[in-house]
């Protein structure tokens, strides 16, 4: 599971960590001796530049995570390494998404259904538009400014949203005009947001882009399980 480096720096070394896998009421969790953080790439502190890792998760429980849940798979980077490497689609075209739980959203009840605590998450699903890629050394990066106007009110700030995944969906005509969208490109993996101390609300997010994932990330895996 790509995720943030920083976000690997304050996960349980120990006993079990909880994932969430539907909406229902339910805590699943795995064994921390059947996880690896891997540690891929960070700068100082804050917004420096590069912040990526990975928490790996053993072949065995990978496979009954996938076999026990029907309606999720996990995204395959290795078929679509090729493609968003060599010719990626042009950042202008098709609708892009960030995807992740906005901690202001997480709300926590007391005794409710017999369970003494319940907290619920919510999910942040925001369409963006992620400005040129900038390339750094081995390194690529969006980012995307966040817009407190419109008819939807974004988050004030989008902590809880680090290792969350930045998406590109193309877009296409069928042969009877209708709009149709192609399958979503993992292209992006948020990391920080910079914040506005006078509107008092975040200003930007960045991300990691495609070159950080489909190059760097995905050599750090291979070579860590050669």
């Amino acid at each position: 599971m790509l995720t943030a480096h920083h976000v690997l720096e304050v996960l349980p070394k120990s006993g079990r960590l909880s994932i969430i896998l539907s909406d229902l009421i339910h805590k699943d969790s795995i064994d921390i001796q059947g996880l690896e953080y891997l540690e891929i790439a960070r700068g100082h502190r804050g917004s420096d530049r590069p912040d990526i890792g990975a928490i790996i998760i053993a072949p065995n429980i990978a496979a009954s995570i996938k076999s026990n849940q029907a309606n999720k798979v996990f995204y395959n980077l290795e078929i679509r390494r090729d493609f968003l490497l060599k010719t990626p689609p042009n950042v202008g075209n098709g609708v892009w998404f960030v995807n992740r739980f906005i901690a202001e959203g997480t709300i926590t009840i007391l005794d409710h259904g017999g369970y003494a605590l319940l907290r619920g998450f919510q999910n942040l699903s925001g369409r963006c538009s992620p400005e040129p890629v900038v390339v750094v050394g081995n390194h690529d990066y969006f980012s995307f400014p966040v817009s407190q106007g419109g008819s939807f009110v974004a988050p004030k700030r989008f902590g809880g949203i680090s290792g969350g995944g930045l998406w590109q969906v193309l877009l296409t005509l069928d042969s009877n005009g209708n709009l149709c969208h192609q399958y979503p490109f993992l292209s992006g993996v948020v990391f920080y947001q910079e914040f506005d101390i006078i509107k008092g609300s975040a200003a930007r997010c960045l991300c990691h882009g495609r070159l950080s994932i489909y190059q760097v990330a995905y050599d750090a895996l291979n070579k860590d399980h050669l």
